[in-house]
């Protein structure tokens, strides 16, 4: 049959036009609300750049609704300029103020602090408060107190919910630091304040109310049913909640790259929509009522573990997705992502500069940007559905991960990927099974024989996290980026996917392959700056603690660590976050059974050259017989008469070992113990001493520069030149031959 002419013009008025972007308004109405936030941002740095860079935005966006008026748009397209105009207006002012007008308390004398127990970490030696007063004045936000529950054995009683008391010295916790860094996880735990070395500290007990209560029993019967260790990953995986963990454990499943089953998130909601759903289709339950049932559910759930950014986003997808399953339309993810972040940053502006934010968004937009096409690749290969399924899955989430993995955790986890795709099956098995478990033999204690065998797949889970973290080059430290340029691949990754339409297969491949390598390279290479120290000479003060004073110190190439050497599992996270793999030197003042056993560990996840001990130590045949029984042989004595190496000397005054001298090429750096007195320490090694590292300051010695761990305020006594504390600016790097700070990286 013949087409008409007439016929032809007709179809060809009929087909649709060839477009170049899929169009997705929430998408759209997201990216200006982002882009006006980190405008608003500028403005803390570099004043009014903000305001300006805000005023430009809203001109394009005027300019683009202009153009679609004039060309007779659809209606959604201009309505989607006027929603994009208004709130992102709305999410910079509102970032701008909730920074700029934040208020704290400020006490630069021992105050009496009250409150309530929110939080009891023993991992982390924490005490979080709520309802805090100071001097019987109620202020706004938590308060953080540092505890020392090895020394105060009393303090292990507390519950939550008790009323506690103290006696100590405030230290603002600000979200908008005086250097103009920002620290968004302040803001979301809403943690204003931190307390050291309180005192004097008095507790009520007090009856939790029914989710301390509901937390306390599911302890209780995972601990009955499968023991601490593996109760405490259960809970972790079905709660979010790690503070139970063992340290070595949960840095294991880091390493391993499955941190993120221990975080409460889509993958979480994911996995109790699908059994609330799938036990609602079994017992023949409508589509409306079981989808609100399930939407409660999910609100009750993130209700319960705290509503983290991440399962505040899987909620509103989730919610999305079953919404529009129960009114009959297509679930667009875009579109769903889009919506979270716009509802989150409207309400939440600061979040967009929380790793836990970022984290959880670019994971779901690598899956929606990659995960179709890798899927396909894969059924191509002929691999079964599910494994396809499993890996695109896998690999589409790491690649969305990459930007802000690298920038926060400033390493690559290097078998993440395959460990993954093999792993995740067992996982979503175990959670499903923990939870229909766990809720079973709450309701009918005799069938915890079934949460019993639920905890032999938790065990699997942390031999593999183990085994997996003890493989070579399992963590590859990566360069620190400046600033947000490594984000500069995530505009690559979508021009790479199906949403930038291109119709030839030859410039779609093109396409692909110029962007992914550009944003590889954005992430991989970098520009190492910011962060890096001009020397390679610095310190980096670890401990906070009450009772240690510790240091990473590296000079000549060389990296020691240097003091008290109390803490394992804070000297093991200060040198992941240097990258650093080999210790060449501990260094101890003394060595009793912590020592030793904070050796003992370091010495099963470092290779340790020496480790030096003072010939006439008091009581350390009791440390040595457990170095023995931990195979650590190599410890050497020394005595007053001999270097520990070309930098470090011991300074011994009589048979006391008082400090430890560096030289430097600007004179020494001496370091005192926990416990040191610097007015012992001769007056000749006092006089060529321009840094002391000790744990507070002394009082004396006040045209030098101090690196402590806490500070004190003295009302007669000038301060010293300058003062660095732990206390006030959290772990950071002493970069000794220029005299600047870097701060290292949260892990």
């Amino acid at each position: 049959m013949v087409e008409t002419p007439a016929k032809a013009q007709k179809n060809k008025a009929v087909l649709p036009k060839k477009r170049f972007l899929n169009f997705r308004s929430f998408f759209v109405v997201a990216i200006s609300m982002i882009l006006s936030i980190l405008a608003m941002r500028l403005n803390f740095l570099f004043r009014p750049l903000g305001f300006i860079l805000l005023a430009v935005l809203i001109v394009l966006l005027l300019v683009l609704l202009s153009f679609y008026f004039v060309k007779n748009a659809p209606l959604f397209k201009q309505i989607t300029c006027v929603v994009a105009i208004v709130l992102s207006v709305a999410a910079g002012l509102h970032f701008y103020y909730t920074l700029d007008r934040r208020e704290y308390a400020n006490y630069s004398f021992p105050v009496v602090i009250t409150g309530t127990v929110d939080d009891i970490n023993l991992l982390n030696e924490t005490i979080l408060l709520s309802h805090i007063r100071f001097n019987g004045t109620a202020y706004q936000g938590k308060a953080l107190l540092y505890a020392d529950f090895t020394t105060d054995i009393d303090l292990r009683n507390l519950s939550v919910g008790d009323r506690f008391a103290a006696e100590g010295i405030v230290r603002q916790n600000p979200v908008l630091r005086l250097d103009g860094s920002l620290n968004a996880r302040a803001f979301r735990s809403d943690i204003r304040y931190r307390v050291f070395d309180f005192e004097n500290h008095v507790f009520d007990p007090a009856t939790p109310n029914i989710f301390g209560r509901m937390r306390v029993r599911m302890k209780d019967t995972l601990v009955f049913a499968m023991g601490r260790e593996n109760a405490a990953v259960a809970f972790g995986m079905l709660t979010g909640d790690r503070s139970g963990i063992e340290y070595t454990l949960r840095e294991a499943y880091s390493d391993s790259g499955l941190a993120h089953i221990l975080a409460v998130s889509g993958l979480h909601i994911g996995f109790l929509s699908l059994i609330l759903l799938g036990f609602f289709k079994l017992i023949k339950v409508k589509k409306t009522p079981a989808s609100l049932i399930t939407l409660a559910v999910i609100f009750l759930y993130a209700f319960f573990v705290g509503f983290p950014p991440s399962v505040i986003r899987a909620m509103i997808m989730a919610s999305v997705m079953i919404l529009s399953h129960m009114v009959g339309r297509r679930y667009d993810s875009l579109s769903a992502l889009s919506l979270a972040v716009v509802i989150i940053l409207i309400i939440f502006p600061v979040y967009l500069f929380d790793f836990g934010f970022l984290f959880s968004m670019t994971a779901v937009l690598g899956i929606i940007l990659f995960m179709r096409p890798i899927q396909n690749f894969f059924l191509k290969c002929k691999f079964p559905k599910r494994a396809a399924d499993s890996a695109a899955l896998s690999i589409s989430a790491q690649i969305g991960l990459a930007p802000a993995f690298t920038l926060g955790m400033r390493s690559v986890r290097l078998y993440s990927i395959p460990f993954n795709i093999l792993i995740m099956p067992i996982v979503g098995f175990t959670f499903i099974a923990l939870l229909i478990s766990l809720l079973l033999t709450m309701l009918f204690s005799p069938l915890g024989i079934l949460l019993s065998l639920s905890g032999v797949l938790v065990a699997f889970l942390n031999t593999a996290a183990f085994s997996v973290a003890l493989l070579p080059f399992a963590i590859i430290p990566s360069f620190d980026l400046l600033g947000g340029l490594i984000f500069l691949s995530l505009p690559l990754f979508f021009s790479a996917s199906r949403f930038i339409m291109v119709e030839k297969k030859r410039l779609k491949a093109a396409k692909i392959s110029v962007c992914l390598l550009t944003a590889t390279a954005i992430i991989f290479v970098g520009i190492p700056l910011v962060q890096n120290p001009q020397s390679e000479v610095f310190i980096v003060s670890v401990a906070h603690t009450r009772r240690e004073v510790t240091s990473v110190v590296k000079i000549d190439n060389r990296v020691y660590v240097l003091g008290d050497v109390a803490s394992f599992r804070r000297i093991d996270t200060t040198l992941g976050q240097l990258g650093i793999r080999r210790i060449d030197a501990i260094i101890l003042f003394e060595l009793d059974e912590e020592n030793a056993r904070a050796i003992a560990e370091l010495s099963r996840r470092f290779r340790i050259g020496r480790i030096y001990l003072y010939e006439y130590g008091f009581n350390t045949a009791f440390g040595l017989q457990i170095l023995i029984e931990s195979n650590v042989r190599n410890v050497f004595k020394f005595c007053g008469e001999k270097s520990i190496s070309s930098n470090i000397f011991p300074v011994v005054v009589g048979q006391n070992l008082v400090a430890f001298e560096m030289a430097s090429m600007h004179g020494s750096v001496l370091f005192a113990p926990f416990n040191g007195n610097l007015a012992l320490v001769p007056q000749a090694v006092i006089d060529r001493t321009f840094t002391f590292r000790a744990h507070r300051f002394c009082g004396n010695f006040r045209d030098r520069i101090f690196l402590t761990n806490t500070t004190i305020t003295f009302t007669d006594i000038p301060p010293p030149l300058r003062q660095y504390s732990t206390s006030e600016l959290g772990r950071f790097l002493f970069d000794v031959n220029y005299g600047r700070l870097y701060a290292l990286p949260q892990r």
